[in-house]
């Protein structure tokens, strides 16, 4: 309701601890769009950044894509993509590209 309500364009980015098959995303992307979906290429997968092992199962790096960048109809997506260096977290960062036409 917060977004809906809002006249200038918002943009929504992070962690969302949840994938594009969720309630979550799409509840947000009833009003806003996906940078990785609009301009990325690829999965976008940017969790876990780590290979490691939970109660003796692998698991394997990179496997879902639950940090985003969401955005209103006041911009385009120019161009989105997962950065490869994470540094101490474990998630890769992503990174768009983000103009407003007509400005």
């Amino acid at each position: 309701r917060d977004i809906a309500a809002r006249a200038e364009p918002v943009v929504v980015a992070g962690d969302l601890n949840a994938t594009d098959q969720s309630t979550v995303y799409a509840m947000l992307t009833e009003h806003l769009d996906d940078a990785h979906r609009r301009a990325g290429s690829g999965f976008g997968h940017t969790f876990p950044a780590y290979r490691g092992s939970f109660h003796g199962l692998s698991i394997l790096p990179r496997t879902v894509r639950i940090d985003m960048i969401l955005y209103s109809s006041g911009f385009h997506a120019a161009e989105s993509w997962v950065v490869p260096q994470h540094g101490e977290s474990d998630h890769h960062p992503v990174w768009a590209t983000l103009t407003m036409p007509g400005r």
